[in-house]
């Protein structure tokens, strides 16, 4: 069993399959499951990155049937049953496909990426105290007094 896709759906498919007399491999193109509902908590300072962003391989270690591969379905071949991914290239060849491959993110969802970047830009901007642009501010504010 192939299981394209680690979110939410699919990682519940492949936890679902657990019991059952079959291998499943998982592919993503990503490392790790984020959770995005709780990416304002890592903005906030209340989480850090790896609490919501946990290993795949980590949430399905426990689980013998199952792998992770790390790759990019590039072609689903129904009749010769093969899935291929590329990032490493391979094809594997099984009896069933799921496929979980989600909705797009909106363009205005903000990344885990991006959250860490701000976090650092504040805290060099903490460390170097006020800088020539609030010092000019200041004295421009004195003046107009």
């Amino acid at each position: 069993m192939v299981v394209i896709g680690a979110g939410f759906a699919g990682l519940f498919a492949a936890r679902r399959l657990k019991r059952a007399d079959v291998d499943v491999t998982v592919i993503d193109k990503t490392t790790h499951h984020l959770l995005q509902p709780l990416l304002y908590q890592v903005a906030t300072g209340i989480l850090s990155e790896g609490e919501i962003a946990p290993p795949t391989r980590d949430i399905l270690h426990r689980q013998r049937n199952a792998r992770v591969v790390l790759g990019e379905v590039t072609a689903i071949d129904l009749g010769k049953r093969t899935v291929t991914s590329r990032s490493p290239q391979r094809q594997l060849v099984t009896p069933w496909v799921m496929s979980f491959i989600g909705r797009r993110r909106a363009e205005r969802t903000i990344t885990l990426q991006q959250i860490l970047a701000r976090q650092s830009l504040q805290t060099a901007d903490d460390a170097a105290g006020p800088g020539p642009d609030a010092a000019a501010a200041a004295l421009a504010a004195g003046r107009r007094s």
